[in-house]
């Protein structure tokens, strides 16, 4: 049967839209429909797309029989694509702007309620929308390939509701409400969420320093808090993370500082570990290092390198793993720069198992001893070598106005710089000297009369005089004008008696608590207990020697050191028959022999030092001693001692600004609801006009005063700033502030700065915190 269709499409949506009729083809359409009802036989139908507006030109086909003009409509077009009916709720011109006639037709199952068929567009549109499988940066780049129809999307009642359903896999309700209003309104739902996302960890960090004590003037609140701390974690390159990089490598930073202060456990590192940003890596790359591994390293710090699976973070995670199956042996050829670091970090490893009462690995241990031995011309010439004490008494012996201290601390380990840090900080506070600490490997044995007079001398201990005041003079009589500016205490209650010379230049004094303690301790956790006390008794007489010094005219230099270590060492292994035959003292790690071995067994060394002879063991025993806790050998922790030196260094003044806020943290008293009031100090350091202070986004608020004199003197002004946020503020924030100032000749000042303000969170606010911390990493 011939039939001849007129299709108008007003909308544009049918197949033929795009070859509709231009008016001067009107006529050959024309004619090629009479030829084509003329025909006899004519089987296929024939189908002309026009515009609405030309019906008039046909009208006198129209109405012939075979002869239909068929208007193309949305719903009618729908249904003869896909199979089933447009949905009710949906018009024709939104089922145009959704975009579902530039989609191939094919069968949906039937829309037989809201629910199904909302879901069914959305597959339509995007099929990765409604698959139950994706994760979460699958899914939002899924959303993101609905660009030209996120709004309508959003407008559409049923449709909203699908895509919330969806997100209710990570988000609850209301947040993913929240989320699709940003989303929806934003020119690119990557870009927008990449900055919801450093939001989420701007709020994961502020959460981080609220959990665990700290403070960091971070950015103020921008957006909802519940759906920042809903929001998935979406990867963050450095460039995208943005301003978020700063604070948070800062924050890293202070986290370190605070491990190695042992106010944080080293496990709270890996909350910090969430990106594989170059810096951060870098950050972290360094503490893999000898001086440092043994303090960082974690099993979660592992773990969290792990998760974010790039071939440098599992490189990381790989190294911090193998290091804690043990600490590695110095290698014998180390130069003494490796060594040192090496030390560092062996240090800081038998540190923590000797406070436990575990004893370092015997192995690791012995590879020192046999570097020691076979590396001493290298160790000579470096800084290691303990000559480098009377360096630097002499150094500092000749300026005249210095008066020189030395404490030499009978068994004082480098184990214990921290604690004797500690100590100098708490105790001598004084801003114009400067603190120095370093390693130094002392003679050996390491036994006190070996130890202390080659360290004080520069000198081989067989060397010197018999009298310790002749052979100080000897050696530092060059700088000296007589031999009573030297003064020697020969313990530590000759020291709270002590009074000095006013000419005195040299004070020498021998502190022996800490070996007596050693040797009375059973267990080494016992003697660290101990070790506070006579540390702080120690620095708090040397804080009065500075202030008596002081008194003379004279600049007082503090240098602190040991004759030796110690260690702990629970195996006893007494000494063969053949060497009891030739042995004279016998001590806990060493042995006087009256005469050289001729045969030696493997594991010790035999060593000359003048006249005698001694026996050292290179494994980890002791000879003798009722008590674990030893010197005499050559362990690490007994040839490691510490070298404190504090002296004065001068710094450059710098000059005032003429008007400045007071560097201070500033406490912000709530007044309303997102409203605090802030009393700035200003110092005003010439007379002004006009001051004015406004606050910088998220907050906004403004004060201005004046004019003010000056009177020749540093004044400080108070000026209340009431600060307003869209947002619930908590914790530390950096507060951007303008300042602009006036001058009487009219000159404006204009000065941007940032104050730290304190906001507090209410008591409900901050036990939500605590329940929802766990959850942020």
């Amino acid at each position: 049967m011939k039939r001849v269709i007129l299709e108008a499409d007003s909308w544009g949506i049918s197949a033929n839209a795009a070859s509709a009729l231009s008016v001067d083809q009107i006529s050959g359409a024309r004619s090629k429909i009479r030829h084509y009802l003329l025909q006899p036989d004519v089987a296929e139908e024939l189908t002309i797309p026009v515009k609405p507006a030309y019906r008039q030109r046909f009208a006198d086909f129209i109405g012939f029989d075979g002869v239909e003009w068929r208007e193309v409509r949305p719903y009618s077009e729908f249904k003869l694509r896909f199979g089933q009916p447009a949905p009710c709720w949906m018009s024709e011109s939104q089922l145009v702007e959704l975009g579902l006639f530039q989609l191939e037709p094919q069968p949906l199952p039937e829309l037989n309620d809201e629910a199904s068929a909302a879901k069914a567009l959305l597959s339509l549109l995007v099929p990765q929308l409604s698959d139950d499988s994706l994760s979460w940066s699958e899914w939002i780049t899924a959303l993101a390939l609905t660009e030209p129809q996120r709004l309508l999307i959003w407008q559409l009642p049923p449709l909203r509701q699908c895509l919330i359903k969806q997100l209710q896999r990570w988000l609850d309700e209301a947040a993913a409400t929240t989320l699709l209003q940003h989303l929806v309104r934003a020119k690119s739902v990557i870009a927008q969420l990449n900055y919801l996302s450093q939001q989420s960890y701007l709020e994961k960090l502020r959460s981080f320093l609220l959990h665990h004590g700290m403070s960091y003037p971070l950015p103020g609140s921008r957006e909802d808090l519940t759906l920042l701390q809903q929001l998935p974690a979406l990867p963050l390159s450095q460039a995208e993370a943005g301003d978020l990089v700063k604070p948070w490598l800062a924050v890293m930073q202070q986290t370190l500082n605070q491990i190695e202060q042992q106010q944080l456990a080293a496990e709270v590192l890996a909350e910090l570990v969430c990106f594989d940003w170059p810096e951060l890596l870098k950050l972290l790359r360094s503490l893999l290092e000898p001086l440092t591994i043994a303090r960082f390293a974690t099993r979660a710090l592992a773990a969290a390198l792990q998760q974010l699976q790039s071939a440098e973070t599992m490189a990381l995670a790989e190294e911090i793993e193998l290091s804690l199956a043990d600490y590695p042996p110095l290698p014998p050829q180390a130069d003494t720069r490796i060594a040192t670091d090496w030390a560092a970090g062996y240090l800081s490893y038998a540190a923590k198992r000797l406070a436990y009462d575990i004893e370092p690995d015997a192995a690791v241990g012995e590879s020192f001893a046999r570097w020691v031995l076979n590396q001493q011309p290298r160790i000579s010439r470096s800084q290691l070598h303990w000559q480098r004490l009377s360096e630097r008494i002499k150094h500092h012996l000749q300026n005249r106005d210095n008066r020189v201290i030395v404490l030499m601390v009978d068994a004082l380990s480098a184990l214990q710089s921290e604690q004797v840090e500690q100590q100098f900080k708490r105790h001598i506070q004084r801003e114009e000297l400067t603190l120095q600490q370093q390693l130094l490997i002392a003679p050996y044995p390491t036994l006190t009369e070996v130890g202390k007079n080659a360290l004080l001398s520069g000198e081989e201990a067989d060397r010197l005089e018999s009298e310790m005041e002749q052979w100080l003079w000897r050696i530092y009589g060059a700088t000296l004008d007589s031999c009573d500016e030297i003064v020697v205490i020969k313990n530590w209650q000759a020291a709270q008696q002590i009074t000095f010379p006013l000419a005195c230049r040299l004070v020498i004094c021998l502190e022996n608590r800490i070996d007596e303690r050693l040797h009375d301790a059973v267990r080494y956790s016992h003697f660290l207990s101990e070790l506070e006390p006579v540390l702080a008794n120690l620095l708090h007489d040397v804080n009065r020697w500075c202030e008596i010094s002081d008194r003379a005219g004279k600049q007082p230099v503090i240098l602190l050191s040991a004759d030796h270590g110690h260690t702990a060492i629970s195996q006893l292994e007494p000494l063969s028959g053949k060497v009891k035959e030739q042995m004279g003292a016998l001590r806990e790690r060493t042995a006087t022999l009256t005469k050289p071995l001729l045969l030696l067994e493997e594991g010790f060394k035999q060593l000359q030092l003048g006249k005698k002879h001694y026996l050292l063991p290179l494994k980890r025993v002791r000879f003798a001693g009722k008590g674990p806790l030893v010197h005499g050998g050559l362990s690490p922790e007994e040839l490691l001692i510490p070298l404190f030196e504090l002296s004065a260094e001068w710094v450059a003044p710098q000059p005032l600004p003429p008007l400045q806020l007071q560097p201070k943290r500033y406490r912000a008293r709530s007044v309303a609801e997102q409203q605090w009031l802030v009393q700035l100090v200003i110092q005003l350091h010439e007379t002004v006009e006009r001051v004015k202070i406004r606050a910088h986004p998220p907050f906004s608020g403004q004060v201005q005063a004046g004019p003010y004199r000056f009177n020749q003197i540093d004044e400080a002004l108070n000026l209340d700033l009431l600060v307003v946020a869209n947002q619930a503020q908590r914790g530390v924030i950096s507060l951007p502030l303008t300042l602009e100032t006036e001058r009487p000749n009219h000159e404006v000042m204009v000065l941007e700065e940032s104050v730290e303000v304190e906001f507090f969170a209410s008591m409900v606010e901050r036990d939500e915190s605590n329940q929802l911390f766990e959850g942020m990493f």
